[in-house]
C-alpha cells in the first residue's frame, strides 16, 4: 500500500491530470509547503517513485506509469461503489482498499516469473530434463571429433611445450600473456564505462533547455563512473544517499545495504575524494543534484 507524502502528492498531480487531461508541473517547494513537508524530511519515497518525477527546474509531475497506476486505483475504487467527487475519492476507507488491491495486484504481477526454456539442437530442454521427442532407449552416437580429440590434442601439447622449453621463452611468454590480460581488462573498463564528468560538462555547454533535455535523454539509464568530493550522507530505506560534488555539479548516489560498503561510507569526511560507479538516471534529487542509482564504491 502506498502511503505518506508520495500518495498525497500523487493524488494532487493525478487530480490535475483528470481535470485538464494534460500533465501539469508544480514547483516542488510549493507542494512541500502545501503538505507541510519540512526541510530534512525523508524524501526517499518521492525519489524512488516510478509515479512522480522532477525536472531540472525542480517541478514535480506525474509520469506515464503514475497515470496508469492511478487509473487502476480509480477503477478499483468505482468497483467498490465509491463516489468520485471533484476529481477525488470521497470515501477514505474505500480509497485505502482500492490502493491496497492495486498494490497487491502489482506485487503479484512482479512476483510471477516466466518459464525459461533452453533450445539445443532444435529441441526444447526443460532444466536438466530429457529432450522432448527424444528416444530415451537409444544411446546417442559419439561424433567423430569426440572419438579422436585426444589423438589430436596430445601432439599439439607436446609441440608447444617443447618449443617453450627449447627456446627458453617460458618466463617471457607467461609475463607477456599476463600483461596482455591485465591490459585488456583495463582497456575494457576504460572503453565500456562513460565518465560522468564528460557527460555533465557537455550538458553544461548546451545553450538552450531543449538542447539539454535532448542531450540527457541519450544517457538515461547509462552505466557511468565518476570521481568527486564528499558533501553529505543520509539514510534512505535499506541504504544511503550520498551527495558528491563532481566537477562543480552535485550528484546523489544511492548505495544499497552492502555491509562492507556501509563501513566505508560511514568513514567519509567532508571534501574526501570518492571514486564510484552507478546508473545515470536523467533525474534530480530535491536539493541533491543528479540522481545516480545502484552505486558502488571504486578503489
Amino acid at each position: 500500500m502506498r502511503e505518506g507524502i508520495e500518495r498525497k502528492i500523487l493524488k494532487k498531480l493525478y487530480r490535475s491530470y483528470r481535470e485538464t487531461q494534460s500533465v501539469s508541473r508544480f514547483p516542488a517547494a510549493d507542494i512541500f509547503r502545501e503538505f507541510s513537508i519540512a526541510n530534512g524530511s525523508d524524501l526517499s519515497p518521492i525519489h524512488k517513485s516510478n509515479f512522480i518525477d522532477i525536472d531540472e527546474r525542480k517541478n514535480l509531475y506525474i509520469t506515464d506509469e503514475g497515470i496508469k497506476y492511478m487509473n487502476k486505483v480509480f477503477a478499483q475504487y468505482e468497483k467498490l461503489a465509491g463516489l468520485v467527487k471533484n476529481g477525488g475519492m470521497e470515501n477514505r476507507d474505500k480509497e485505502s482498499r482500492a490502493f491496497a488491491q492495486v498494490g497487491k495486484e502489482i506485487e503479484n504481477g512482479q512476483a510471477t516469473q516466466p518459464t525459461v526454456f533452453n533450445v539445443k539442437g532444435s529441441q526444447l530442454h526443460f532444466g536438466s530434463g530429457d529432450n522432448i521427442g527424444r528416444d530415451k532407449n537409444k544411446n546417442p552416437q559419439p561424433s567423430l571429433l569426440s572419438k579422436y580429440w585426444w589423438g589430436l590434442l596430445i601432439p599439439i601439447v607436446v609441440i608447444v611445450v617443447g618449443f617453450i622449453v627449447t627456446e627458453g621463452k617460458k618466463p617471457e611468454l607467461l609475463n607477456f600473456l599476463r600483461g596482455r590480460g591485465e591490459m585488456n581488462e583495463v582497456e575494457s573498463v576504460a572503453t565500456s564505462t562513460l565518465n560522468l564528468s564528460d557527460i555533465l560538462a557537455e550538458y553544461n555547454s548546451k545553450e538552450t533547455s531543449l538542447e539539454k533535455q535532448n542531450f540527457l535523454k541519450i544517457y538515461d539509464n547509462t552505466i557511468i563512473q565518476g570521481s568527486g568530493s564528499f558533501v553529505d550522507i543520509g539514510k534512505v530505506r535499506n541504504g544511503y544517499l550520498v551527495t558528491i560534488n563532481v566537477s562543480h555539479n552535485e550528484v546523489s548516489c544511492i548505495f544499497g545495504g552492502d555491509p562492507e560498503i556501509e563501513k566505508r561510507l560511514l568513514l567519509l569526511k567532508k571534501g574526501q575524494l570518492i571514486n564510484f560507479s552507478g546508473t545515470f538516471t536523467n533525474a534530480v534529487v530535491f536539493r541533491g543534484g543528479w540522481s545516480i542509482q545502484n552505486c558502488t564504491l571504486l578503489k
